[in-house]
């Protein structure tokens, strides 16, 4: 478990990274990855994907946990972007929605685990993680080598496709299948999970939203 991350004081609209990049607005990128537009989503991710850690990590107070919780809010992204409805807000809000919805339910399973197992299991004990994560993790490794490590340079590492291209040594249509092939595995993987997770988000007890809303406020 790493360390507990500190408070952040500035407002999370305000931490938004600036449009300087000459790249279409966020609407448009999340228009286009509603339409499968990889590499749209690879700027989408670069552009924002630092402020949704940080919204995370204000909630869960753990860096690991909320990287875990950003991949997972852009593969949701990836698999629901076509449902963003602009009447009901901007795109940045969407995505700090879902980032503090998945982390709250983080925050929750974690309380419910420490207080179920706090009498039997004193020393530490890990925690069980999401059916989002277990998709994200199962997605993952069920891809080929190539097909992650592709993903990994293009949205972790935030290189383009011919960057990716020339860093693996491959050709470029090679490497834009290998990307798109593995976002299709993660968006199936996604929305399978999303539906086992509503029906288990609605079997916790509701002391254990009580325990999390006040873990979180106590600052622990």
């Amino acid at each position: 478990m790493s360390a507990p991350l500190a408070d952040v004081g500035v407002s999370m609209e305000t931490r938004a990274t600036p449009r300087t990049d000459g790249l279409p607005a966020t609407p448009l990128l999340l228009q286009r990855v509603g339409q499968g537009d990889d590499e749209a989503f690879g700027v989408l991710y670069r552009r924002h994907a630092r402020l949704v850690n940080c919204c995370a990590g204000r909630i869960l107070r753990d860096w690991a946990e909320a990287e875990d919780v950003a991949q997972e809010v852009f593969f949701q992204v990836w698999a629901q972007a076509s449902r963003f409805d602009p009447v009901r807000g901007t795109p940045l809000a969407w995505l700090l929605t879902i980032a503090r919805t998945r982390a709250l339910d983080r925050l929750r399973r974690r309380t419910c685990w420490r207080e179920g197992t706090r009498e039997r299991a004193p020393a530490r004990t890990a925690v069980p993680v999401t059916e989002a994560a277990l998709a994200v993790r199962a997605a993952l490794d069920g891809l080929t080598s190539n097909q992650r490590r592709a993903l990994e340079l293009a949205y972790y590492e935030g290189l383009t496709h011919m960057e990716v291209a020339r860093r693996l040594g491959r050709p470029l249509g090679t490497v834009k299948t290998w990307i798109r092939t593995a976002l299709i595995e993660m968006r199936r993987a996604l929305t399978s999970a999303d539906g086992r997770g509503r029906e288990q988000t609605t079997k916790l007890a509701p002391e254990c939203s009580a325990a999390a809303a006040r873990w979180a406020g106590s600052g622990s």
